[in-house]
């Protein structure tokens, strides 16, 4: 090797070694992971509080927000009245649809209330078409900034969906956010 390929050979490896190094520093503790995905909704002057930090290592926090997910009380939760575990729970799922784009329903057994009807029961806007009448587990009541809560089957059912997605896909779906959750909070915050 030449003394000038052996000097471009070095700053290749310098260049490199400097990448690496940046990139290293750049993976998020797992420790901070876990913090964020536990703490998720529970700041109520933030809804998307620990989204972005999430979003860095989409793969590990998919898995630690789906461990996170169980059923709630079905009901109607006011501002103001809305207990921890409900406010963690719905942070969760929005913050699933943040990291991931998606989100899931599921049918019921249940005979539903007019309002529960109105926001749990469409598509992808309210009071679009929803011919299977598939229920999702939260809608919001944008006025009110109240959380209708589906039945417990449809939770469960919604439940299984995202452990189903984590076992498939979790390792390696593709998806980005288009920009910080605060910015982009319509993408991810009225249903899930």
């Amino acid at each position: 090797m030449r003394p000038a390929q052996f000097k471009l050979f070095c700053a290749a490896l310098g260049v490199a070694g400097w990448i690496f190094s940046c990139h290293a520093g750049m993976a998020v503790d797992e420790s901070e992971l876990r913090r964020a995905a536990v703490e998720v909704g529970l700041k109520s002057e933030d809804p998307s509080a620990g989204f972005d930090l999430l979003a860095q290592d989409p793969h590990r926090s998919v898995a630690l927000l789906v461990a996170e997910l169980h059923p709630i009380a079905r009901r109607t939760y006011f501002e103001g009245k809305k207990p921890t575990g409900e406010r963690h729970v719905v942070g969760c799922l929005r913050a699933l649809r943040y990291i991931t784009g998606r989100t899931f329903v599921a049918a019921t057994g249940s005979a539903l209330s007019a309002d529960e009807k109105q926001f749990l029961d469409f598509d992808q806007d309210m009071h679009d078409s929803n011919p299977s009448h598939k229920l999702h587990f939260f809608g919001v009541w944008m006025s009110r900034n109240a959380d209708f809560v589906a039945p417990t089957d449809v939770q469960k059912a919604i439940i299984k969906s995202w452990r189903r997605f984590q076992e498939t896909d979790g390792r390696t779906f593709n998806y980005k956010p288009r920009s910080s959750a605060a910015n982009c909070i319509d993408d991810w915050f009225w249903y899930g």
